[in-house]
């Protein structure tokens, strides 16, 4: 019942101050010049995002720009709040205006009054309504010119594995990131570590020698942390052992001294050999070794090996698609944003 009451209070405090606005001619000119006021501030706000939308394409670095776009359509998005919440008001203003009676008592200055109030009214929402249509046109603008920015060359997961851009020779092949270097103990133990503080799991065992690779995992396990590294990442990434497709385009990077897992499984799919391993219900996995740490027939660089097979040579590279290198960097610099960053 309180409750009702102050409501009921609130909305004949509210309509008093609306009707006072709108028939004291001290309170309409007081109230239209406020209403000037604010308006003009939008206008010289939407100078400003026209004449740094047209200076984008002096940006060079690619960082620099996407934070420059990532700020305007924060600010475009706040301008059309600020629109709308001054669009409602004046309707209201509009609203009271239209429900005052005209009388022979009143003051023909009154009247003018009024009169004028409304014909301002009209023609700042005429100029409201325009400038709503135009930074609607103008988030789209930000948001294609977002979607065009070309990946970045190279990206560090929030665990520290740096992967780069691997744009392949073959037509029509996809570019993807790859791992600089083979997974160091010390990244194994990064994602252990924030895979437990995420989901509360028991503290993985400490690591020696962090700089080295991390050997002796199986195929499952060198899965596994793919994938731990993808939820880390967020919902977007899609890191994965290499294919042997992925392996061969990679020709410009220093080649791993160790063996390492592709996620291609051996041979065709027929055959005498395909169905040995049907048969035993084993599928052998193909492992890339182009240092021969783990076989001597120099004239090969894959060999085939079961998926629980260990060895002190053999580790795990991490691969990644175009869209997750994409968005880490977005998310990085969304994260800068949000905390006061340039």
């Amino acid at each position: 019942m309180l409750n009702l009451l102050c409501a009921c209070l609130l909305t004949m405090t509210i309509g008093k101050s609306l009707a006072q606005q709108v028939t004291d001619p001290n309170a309409m000119a007081a109230t239209i010049a406020e209403e000037k006021a604010e308006h003009e501030v939008i206008i010289k706000a939407n100078a400003q995002i026209t004449t740094r939308l047209n200076d984008l394409t002096r940006i060079a670095n690619a960082d620099d720009k996407i934070h420059e776009i990532l700020l305007l359509s924060q600010e475009v998005g706040q301008l059309l709040n600020d629109l709308n919440l001054a669009t409602k008001r004046q309707a209201s203003l509009a609203a009271w205006l239209d429900k005052v009676p005209d009388n022979r008592e009143q003051l023909s200055q009154e009247q003018a009054f009024r009169a004028n109030f409304r014909k301002e009214l009209d023609k700042m929402g005429g100029e409201q309504n325009k400038l709503k249509i135009l930074l609607t046109k103008r988030q789209e603008q930000l948001r294609m010119l977002l979607n065009r920015m070309p990946p970045p060359a190279s990206f560090t997961t929030d665990t520290g594995i740096t992967l780069v851009l691997i744009a392949p020779e073959t037509a029509g092949a996809k570019k993807f990131y790859i791992s600089s270097q083979p997974i160091t103990r010390q990244q194994y133990q990064n994602v252990l570590q924030a895979w437990n503080n995420r989901n509360e799991t028991a503290e993985p065992p400490l690591l020696d020698n962090p700089e080295s690779p991390m050997c002796g995992l199986t195929f499952p396990q060198a899965l596994q942390f793919c994938q731990a590294i993808s939820k880390l990442e967020g919902t977007k990434a899609n890191c994965h052992l290499p294919t042997v497709a992925e392996i061969s385009a990679v020709s410009k990077l220093p080649m791993p001294s160790i063996a390492v897992w592709s996620s291609t499984p051996w041979g065709d799919k027929q055959g005498d050999e395909f169905d040995i391993q049907k048969r035993f219900g084993m599928q052998m996995q193909t492992v890339w070794d182009p240092a021969h740490a783990l076989t001597e027939d120099t004239a090969q660089v894959f060999f085939r090996e079961l998926p629980f097979a260990t060895y002190d040579k053999m580790g795990v590279i991490v691969a990644a698609d175009l869209q997750t290198g994409i968005a880490n960097r977005l998310n990085r610099l969304l994260r800068e944003l949000q905390n006061g960053g340039k």
